[in-house]
Parts: C-alpha cells; sequence; structure tokens
C-alpha cells in the first residue's frame, strides 16, 4: 500500500519513511524554531527607522545594523513563510499630473538647423531660459508659443519682454507686420 501511494504521489519510499522518521520529526522542529528566531531578526530590520524594507535592504541592515549574515534566498523564505512584504511604491502623483496638464512638454524641432533664410526676420534663434518681464518670472512656454530646440518662429502671439526688445526692432525694420502683446 506505501509503494503504491509513493509511486502516484512522486516520493521515494526512504523519503517517505525519513519524512515520518523520529529524526526527520525533530529536524523540522529545529528548523522551524531557527525560522521563527530568524523573523524575529528580520522584523526588528524590517521596522528599523520605520521604514519597510525588500529582501536585499533587509540583508544590508541585518549585516550593517545587527552584524548579522543571512542568505539572500532565506531571507526570501521566511519572508514568504510568515507574509512579511514591501509595499510597493505608488506613482507619484505630482508627475502624473505634470503629464495631464503637458505643462514641461518638448516642442518639435521645426528648423532642422536650417537657420540661413532667404527671408530676414523670418526665423529669430534664442536660447532664453526664462525672462522676467516687469519682476514677474515667466518661462518661454508661457510668453512664447511657438519655440523649438535651436529657434523661434515668427508669430502673433508672440510677448515681446524686455529681453527681446532688440529682436522686436529687428523684425520691425525687416517686415513691420510683428504686434506686441501686452498683458
Amino acid at each position: 500500500m506505501v509503494s503504491h501511494l509513493c509511486v502516484t504521489s512522486g516520493v521515494s519510499r526512504s523519503g517517505y519513511y525519513s519524512y515520518f522518521s523520529e529524526s526527520g520529526r525533530k529536524s523540522r522542529k529545529k528548523r522551524a524554531e531557527l525560522d521563527e528566531d530568524t523573523r524575529q531578526h528580520i522584523l526588528k530590520a524590517y521596522n528599523f527607522k520605520r521604514r519597510k524594507k525588500g529582501a536585499k535592504q533587509l540583508k544590508m541592515t541585518l549585516a550593517g545594523q545587527y552584524a548579522l549574515v543571512y542568505n539572500l534566498k532565506r531571507i526570501r523564505r521566511i519572508m514568504k513563510k510568515y507574509g512579511i512584504f514591501c509595499p510597493i511604491r505608488k506613482a507619484n502623483p505630482y508627475r502624473r499630473m505634470m503629464k495631464a496638464t503637458k505643462e514641461h512638454t518638448v516642442v518639435p524641432n521645426l528648423l532642422n538647423r536650417n537657420f540661413r533664410q532667404n527671408i530676414p526676420g523670418k526665423v529669430l534663434l534664442t536660447d532664453i531660459t526664462y525672462s522676467t518681464p516687469s519682476c514677474q518670472r515667466a518661462t518661454t512656454q508661457q510668453g512664447v508659443r511657438h519655440i523649438s530646440m535651436f529657434g523661434m518662429q515668427r508669430s502673433q502671439c508672440l510677448r515681446w519682454g524686455p529681453a527681446l526688445l532688440p529682436l522686436r526692432e529687428g523684425v520691425s525694420r525687416s517686415s513691420g507686420d510683428c504686434r506686441t502683446l501686452a498683458r
């Protein structure tokens, strides 16, 4: 009967008798006690500085703070056995909001490094990151709408700040159709 059960379950007969022998029971009991001690050490490191940690950080904390060296596989086995887990970081809500509003998007490069145009004032080059008109800090994305990585194409919605006055004079001399928008 035992032989038939061992064959159907895929266990050797010696393994079956070894499992139910007195020495097998003692070794399992001893291992359970060691696991409980290890669990206490892991929980102490897990709550160290009131921050939850994963298996790798637990290993480093145990070695650095408590001078206990455990194998990473052992730590993971104990964590799985006793249901200790590291909470997964949640997505940053500010990053999601920034993506939703598309505030810091990169506009396409319309010029493709073709800076020499036949019409004067058609393309204005700039590297202004921040302009400060009338003591208000405004980024170029708020002040200038049509800007590419290498240049800025003249448009009707362009607001001229103090830093862009020389450019406005150059455009007005060349074409004279550019407007200044005031707030």
